[in-house]
């Protein structure tokens, strides 16, 4: 008899393609035929949502029989609103990729939550649930988009969001001694703006100015900072889902001040409706103390800077980086105020606790301290080599949260699907 582990390495035995994903069908000049659709509710990586058991034996089943048995879960779809959209391009494709990422119609991009292509064993050699997978990427990136639509300040520093939606896909099934069988399976996908730019991870920040470096990661880091205050904790804060939108910053005869640029987060597969009902990790009271003033960037990113430490865009030495983030954020009146000791940078900033009171240092450890300290775009830069652990707390385009899609069956466990960001597609 094999052991527990055994039978999760135990993949394709039953015939259904052994070892085989049919052809890729979302290539140049492949017609979406959609519906409009509504997500369900968001689940996994904090999102206390139950759901329905997965079947007994999944784990026995191939990759694609399992995604021709089990659907993600229905949502509400609308007969009556439809579109149709062409494949013109690919940004992201094959299988194994996690969602499929197209440009359609020359003018917008398609996320395709296709379980058939998110990868089948992770990195401790069992099973992914890619259906729950590819639901949970789905599920999340939708409730994050549309809580994003209720700011404009937000919607200015992320792509145009053109809805979610679901599509038939017909796949082939060529079992022995039959002839091939198309069945047809539900898929879902998002449609956003195509931007035309490049991720700050794809670009050489040592070739550039330093004030244009600054200007850049400034407008980045007050990106994600409204984000924060539109309600949505991005949780995957790295230079691979920020794309940098202009034509002459990299000009150095361009004069500093008459450089345009701009910058949009991108992948919210993993993010988090801070006060979505069934996420668990509640925001701390702050905004209530301080309602018009955004979370300071000086707390939330101290020490945190190593994603773009180790890709140049700021100095990874002697707290460098935490002083910049005083530089350029600690006399700003459009954020909470905090205090820091200059003299001894690494010791965490504090927010005062109302105005014109300070907040006592023994705040500083408590929950509400540490929840706004708790960006997910790296580990500490204290006495880390230029791209030394990062990347450790990023998820990447499509999350990289492998192994976790074992918890209980009824409850939201920590699911999330298994591809490395490596900052090709950005979306």
């Amino acid at each position: 008899m094999p052991t527990a582990l055994e039978e999760d390495r135990i993949i394709d035995s039953n015939g259904w393609n052994a070892g085989e994903t049919p052809d890729l069908p979302y290539e140049e000049g492949f017609v979406l035929n959609a519906l409009r659709h509504n997500a369900p509710q968001p689940f996994g990586l904090g999102y206390d949502t139950r759901l329905p058991p997965r079947p007994e034996n999944w784990k026995k089943m191939s990759h694609l029989e399992y995604c021709l048995s089990y659907s993600p879960r229905e949502g509400q779809t609308y007969s009556n609103l439809a579109t149709s959209t062409a494949i013109t391009s690919s940004i992201r494709t094959g299988p194994h990729q996690g969602a499929q990422i197209v440009v359609v119609n020359h003018s917008m991009v398609a996320k395709i939550y296709d379980p058939l292509f998110y990868p089948l064993i992770n990195d401790y050699g069992t099973k992914n649930d890619v259906v729950r997978d590819a639901d949970a990427d789905y599920c999340r990136e939708v409730t994050a988009f549309e809580r994003l639509q209720q700011s404009t300040e937000a919607m200015a520093v992320t792509p145009a969001y053109y809805g979610s939606w679901t599509v038939m896909i017909e796949t082939p099934v060529d079992l022995p001694g039959h002839e091939v069988t198309r069945i047809s399976r539900p898929v879902r996908f998002i449609l956003m703006e195509l931007l035309s730019g490049i991720s700050m991870a794809q670009i050489d920040a040592s070739a550039l100015r330093k004030e244009v470096r600054s200007l850049i990661l400034e407008k980045t880091i007050i990106a994600e900072s409204l984000l924060w205050d539109a309600g949505v904790d991005h949780r995957d804060f790295s230079p691979r889902n920020v794309m940098v939108l202009g034509s002459n910053y990299d000009n150095p005869g361009v004069p500093a001040k008459d450089i345009h640029v701009e910058v949009k987060l991108l992948d919210f597969n993993v993010a988090a409706v801070i006060d979505y009902p069934t996420y668990r990790y509640k925001a701390s009271p702050r905004k209530k103390r301080w309602p018009t003033k955004l979370r300071s960037p000086i707390l939330r990113h101290h020490g945190r800077m190593v994603e773009f430490s180790a890709r140049g865009w700021c100095s990874d030495k002697d707290a460098e980086a935490e002083k910049w983030l005083w530089q350029h954020f600690g006399d700003d009146d459009r954020y909470v105020p905090v205090f820091w000791d200059a003299d001894d940078p690494w010791t965490s900033p504090v927010y005062q606790r109302t105005p014109n009171a300070n907040l006592d240092s023994g705040d500083n450890n408590d929950d509400e301290a540490n929840e706004e300290r708790g960006c997910s775009c790296g580990s500490s830069s204290k006495g880390s080599k230029s791209g030394e652990n990062a990347g450790l707390l990023a998820y990447g385009p499509g999350s990289s949260t492998q192994g976790v899609s074992d918890g209980p069956e009824t409850k939201g466990e920590d699911v999330g699907s298994s591809i490395e960001g490596d900052g090709a597609s950005g979306y």
